[in-house]
């Protein structure tokens, strides 16, 4: 995007002027994409720590903060620094979330869905015949979370 649109710009009648209004329209994009992803951290700080939403967001958003300039970082100053085997921070945080996390997430969504949600619940929003919903509900309830555990192990080990 930041090497391709540039150029695209240029080639354009106004490109510096529609250049202008697609990065700062793009900026607003991420800015609020990132309050959104911050709002869940904020919500924890307050209800499980009890702290004030002031207190909450200067502390998530500080480590959020942290977290992003060590992985910008990652790529020049901090470019021979190396965790866990990974190249550096923003490969050990990439894999982290993308092959620890993510699987975790899904096993809880797997769990959730097929032992926490009564069955009748289920069956009232998935519009599927009585055999497909239950072979639907048992790949949910056994085989994805045997499976989501499977991986899980495999990148742990």
């Amino acid at each position: 995007m930041f090497l391709t649109m540039p150029i695209a710009f240029t080639q354009m009648a106004y490109g510096s002027l529609i250049g202008l209004i697609f990065f700062t329209l793009l900026l607003f994009a991420a800015w609020t994409s990132s309050i959104s992803l911050l709002e869940p951290l904020v919500a924890f700080g307050i209800s499980h720590l009890n702290r004030s939403r002031i207190w909450s967001v200067m502390i998530m958003g500080f480590v959020a903060w942290a977290l992003g300039i060590l992985s910008a970082l990652s790529f020049n100053l901090l470019a021979h620094w190396s965790i866990g085997g990974h190249a550096n921070f923003f490969e050990w945080i990439n894999y982290t979330t993308t092959n620890i996390f993510l699987l975790i997430g899904s096993l809880g969504y797997a769990i959730f869905v097929g032992w926490q949600i009564p069955v009748q619940k289920l069956k009232n929003v998935i519009d599927a015949n009585e055999f497909v919903f239950n072979f639907w509900h048992q790949l949910v309830k056994y085989i994805l979370p045997a499976w989501l555990l499977f991986l899980l192990f495999k990148e742990l080990s």
